[in-house]
């Protein structure tokens, strides 16, 4: 009996629109403590005190932002986050918790 790759490991896909921005040292605490289940992120997000929003990527509790990533087309703040098993609804309150007042 063979077993697919596919049956042992079920992907799961989020995708967070940020409506407020973010402080980053909160970011960056946040992205240190997700479980490792959750394998990849990446994303523009807008961090308080910046005229641009800043490309992140985070594979493997390694992070790498880039700052002002200056365009003149206007961006979404949206990040995509990619594990195994998580719960879209958790990841998505605490996202949410992270904006700003």
């Amino acid at each position: 009996m063979s077993i697919s790759v596919r049956a042992l490991i079920r992907l799961t896909p989020y995708t967070h629109y940020f409506e407020k921005e973010v402080e980053r040292e909160v970011f960056e605490g946040f992205l240190a403590l997700l479980p490792p289940n959750v394998y990849r992120a990446k994303g523009l997000i807008r961090f308080a005190g910046r005229a641009f929003p800043s490309l992140f990527q985070y594979t493997h509790g390694d992070l790498d932002i880039f700052f002002s990533i200056r365009s003149d087309v206007e961006t979404s703040n949206v990040s995509v986050f990619i594990g195994d098993h998580f719960s879209k609804q958790d990841m998505a309150n605490a996202l949410r918790a992270l904006e700003l007042s």
